[in-house]
């Protein structure tokens, strides 16, 4: 078989990721407080000092690649620091993040810590604070707890992230960051890291929210080119198959 094959067999797949990667773009269009994440690849170039040993996209199984021989292969995603539009609600536990380097800090399961943009909290019915689908809001302390049948219209929430009601500072919220390349999405628009460090230059806005990062006509237009270099990179594996049949053919 032609080498050249795997070269294109590389780019086809490297472009699929990328297209799956526009479609999950386009799905969170409207997604409070979703962050874009671009999809990442890098070139791979034997040398016949260096033989690369590289997996074949087609069926993952270990080829040699000898001589001078390129292909292409996805490194994954990673998470655009973009800071979204502000929408405004007016709605008290509707809280944005101002600066990029900063996220919401909750309790995921096993009392693990997780990061978000999105500040669309509520008040159970024992006074926590918590997401919309019931994660507990961590502050300073630990999971935040307001005084039961507390009047929403009374609760005030600082650019610092200091909860208020009426005069009574009842906690904090705990702002963290991690570095982009750090954050693994674990679903509901939420990261887990291995190091959550103090943030700088973030502060809270109440009756606000985040909207996407993600420009729908630029990420479409990005769908439709990766589509159509899809397509040319089928055509040469298809162009690379036929000579293959037609070398065959001599040989016989």
């Amino acid at each position: 078989m032609a080498d050249g094959i795997w070269t294109a067999l590389s780019g086809l797949r490297m472009r699929q990721q990328r297209m799956e990667n526009l479609a999950n773009r386009l799905a969170n269009t409207n997604t409070v407080g979703f962050r874009r994440q671009v999809h990442l690849s890098r070139e791979h170039r034997s040398s016949p000092e260096h033989v690369i040993v590289e997996q074949a996209p087609a069926d993952m199984t270990l080829r040699h690649l000898p001589g001078d021989h390129v292909m292409v292969r996805a490194d994954g995603t990673q998470i655009r620091e973009e800071e979204g539009a502000m929408n405004r609600t007016g709605r008290p536990l509707d809280l944005a993040l101002q600066g990029v380097k900063g996220y919401f800090v909750v309790q995921g399961e096993n009392a693990e810590e997780m990061l978000t943009r999105d500040g669309r909290f509520r008040l159970s019915n024992e006074g926590q604070l918590q997401t919309l689908d019931g994660v507990p809001v961590l502050g300073d302390a630990g999971p935040i707890s307001l005084p039961q049948d507390t009047d929403l219209q009374q609760i005030a929430v600082l650019a610092t992230g200091a909860i208020q009601v009426g005069d009574t500072v009842v906690g904090k919220l705990r702002l963290g960051y991690a570095e982009p390349h750090t954050l693994e999405a674990v679903g509901n628009n939420r990261y887990k890291t291995g190091e959550i460090t103090a943030v700088e230059d973030v502060e809270v806005a109440q009756g606000y929210q985040e909207q996407s990062t993600v420009n729908a006509v630029k990420a479409m237009v990005d769908l439709i080119d990766t589509h159509r270099s899809f397509d040319a990179n089928m055509k040469l594996v298809s162009s690379y198959k036929e000579l293959d049949q037609e070398a065959i053919q001599l040989l016989k």
